[in-house]
This record gives structure tokens, sequence and C-alpha cells, in this order.
């Protein structure tokens, strides 16, 4: 059984009360209603097996590489200097070349080990399609992700997410990815709302949060690491999509 909300996010729901009607939700996709870090451990750990020489790092230090090559990278794929093919192969051969001599042929070998995994290990955040579900009568649904679209919207079906969604932005849509205001500008385009009238979820505080709380909208940070919170004055903490009930109600207030 889930536990219950802390202190404060119950008195935010009182609070909430008070606040104009909510019209429209946005989630962040990666991280936030796709889970991202499961399919890439499973992916790393495929790399492992299928290249000894890279079991010798700890995973912790691996996974973090690995993490800030991803980062760097895809920001390149995002301002459109390389296809996401080209990226995932200097993206690997960055990453081999750290342990030991790579070729492109390696590189090639990583990168299909790696996608054959995190495919197969493809999962929504538990409660994601539940809570949307939930929302869905209530509140129009949008996802805003920094990511390519075709790979998101394969995200989202095969999550079973695609049907509760109404609008999906991505920063290949817009030419911007998050934190840049251009981005939720557009999503409150295309919903048709004021900010005052939307609520951001996401994992990331930077891209997310901040990125949201600059144009006005509310948000809801969820942390599903424990990490330090940041700054409890610009968004209420929550660690999982669960309870559904008390999740919906901070996101939408009372009707």
């Amino acid at each position: 059984m889930s536990a219950k909300l802390p202190n404060d996010v119950v008195q935010e729901l009182t609070r909430i009360a008070e606040r104009r009607d909510v019209r429209a939700i946005l989630f962040d996709l990666d991280d936030t209603l796709f889970d991202h870090q499961y399919c890439s451990r499973a992916g790393l750990a495929a790399l492992r097996e299928g290249f000894p020489a890279l079991a010798a790092e700890p995973f912790d230090a691996f996974e973090l590489r690995y993490r800030i090559l991803l980062e760097e990278v895809h920001l390149r794929v995002l301002s459109g200097a390389l296809t996401p093919a080209a990226a995932r192969l200097e993206r690997f051969h960055r990453f081999l070349s750290a342990v030991f001599t790579s070729t492109s042929e390696d590189a090639a070998r990583a990168g299909l080990l790696y996608q054959a995994a995190f495919r197969a290990a493809r999962r929504p955040i538990a409660g994601a399609v539940e809570l949307l579900g939930h929302l869905k009568p209530h509140a129009s649904i949008g996802v805003v992700t920094n990511n390519v679209r075709h790979e998101q919207v394969e995200k989202l079906r095969f999550c079973g997410l695609d049907g509760l969604v109404d609008v999906l932005v991505t920063s290949e849509d817009v030419g911007v990815a998050k934190p840049h205001p251009a981005i939720f500008h557009a999503a409150l385009e295309h919903l048709a709302c004021r900010p005052d009238e939307v609520v951001m979820v996401g994992d990331n505080w930077e891209n997310d949060i901040v990125g949201a709380s600059r144009v006005g909208i509310r948000s809801v940070w969820l942390n599903r690491y424990n990490e330090p919170h940041r700054d409890a004055t610009l968004a209420h903490q929550i660690v999982e999509l669960t309870p559904l009930e008390e999740i919906a109600r901070l996101l939408l207030g009372s009707r």
C-alpha cells in the first residue's frame, strides 16, 4: 500500500481550492511518464555483457559517465547538428574509447546491444497510465519533451499513453528545448490555455520546474530518487504518481 502524502502536500491540497480551476496538465515524458532510467540501465547491463572490458568499472560510475555523454551528444541532436543514428554511433564510439581502442564496428555493435535491451525493458512509470486515465475526463493532457517526435510518439504508444494525451510538443517541433520559454508557450497555444490554468509535472528541476515557473505555470516536481528539494516555495514535490486520488487532487484542485 502506498504511503500517504507529506503534510506540506496535504496543506497544498487545501490551498489549491482557492486557485482557478486547472484546465490542462502538462507532463514531461522521460522519467516522468516513461521509465527511461530503468530502460537505460538494462541497455548498459547489455553493454557490459557484450564488452567484458567495461565490467571493470563500478556500475554507478559507468552509468554516470554514460549519462553525461548522452546529454552532451543529445544536445547536438536537438540542435539539428546530428541525426539520431549519427549521434548513437558517436556516443558509443566515445564511450567505448574511454576504456579501450574501439572501432566503428564496435560502436555499431554497442548501439545495437544497448538499443535491443532498452526496447525490451520499456515500461511506463508506475501509476502513469492510471493517473492520466483518471485525469482525462477533468482536464486536457499535454506532454512537453526534449527529444525528436517519432521516438516520443513510439514510447507513448508502447506504454498505452497515446490515447490519453491531447497535445504532444517536442523540442524538435519548436526548435528549442526546455527550459526555453518558447516550448511552454507552444504547449499553452495548442491547449488554448493561460499559464494560470495549467500545471506542469516533471522530474528535471531545471528543465521542467524552473522552465515552467518562468512562464507562470505552477509546477509539481516528481522526485523519485529523493534528491534534495532545492526550493519548496517554487514547487511541491511528490515521490511517485500514487496514491492516485491524492495526486489527482493535488494537480486538479477541488471541483
